[in-house]
């Protein structure tokens, strides 16, 4: 294992950590001021920040052009809609769900999408190909997700 592999499995970990406290946040918020207004002041919010960081950290400066953003290929540029609607239902079906049943159904979803992206190489990824020991993964994670909703 090298070290920036475990690197990035920490950051991935805590991104992890992350997005339950970010689900919770945002369903609260939602269920005090409805969803849409919710959703626009994450991402307001969040722009916010992130403008912060581009006129202030040194480090990201010079790291990218905005001629290089606007040539991009349109699938590449989906990410904020992409975020919009991932805030939106995640905010919808925590006061529904709960949050482990919530979070239980992300994560099998984004595990069968994760290996189709990795499988078929989408979206600029390198292609991993599906094994047997992903297969396996994927059905003991399904097993664990059918034990936790059980009621």
């Amino acid at each position: 294992m090298s070290r920036s592999w475990v690197i990035a499995l920490i950051l991935a970990s805590l991104a992890g950590a992350l997005m339950p406290l970010q689900g919770a946040a945002n369903s609260w918020l939602a269920r005090r001021t409805g969803l849409a207004l919710a959703t626009f002041w994450v991402h307001a919010t969040g722009m916010v920040i992130v403008s912060l960081v581009l006129l202030f950290l040194p480090s990201t400066r010079g790291s990218g052009s905005w001629r290089e953003l606007l040539h991009a290929p349109l699938p590449a540029l989906l990410g904020g809609l992409l975020g919009v609607g991932i805030t939106w239902l995640v905010a919808a079906s925590v006061p529904a769900l709960g949050m482990v049943a919530a979070t239980t159904g992300i994560l099998v979803a984004q595990i069968a999408t994760a290996m189709l992206l990795d499988h078929f190489g989408l979206l600029g990824l390198d292609r991993i190909s599906f094994s047997w020991t992903r297969g396996l993964g994927a059905l003991l994670l399904a097993i664990g997700a059918w034990l936790l909703l059980r009621r």
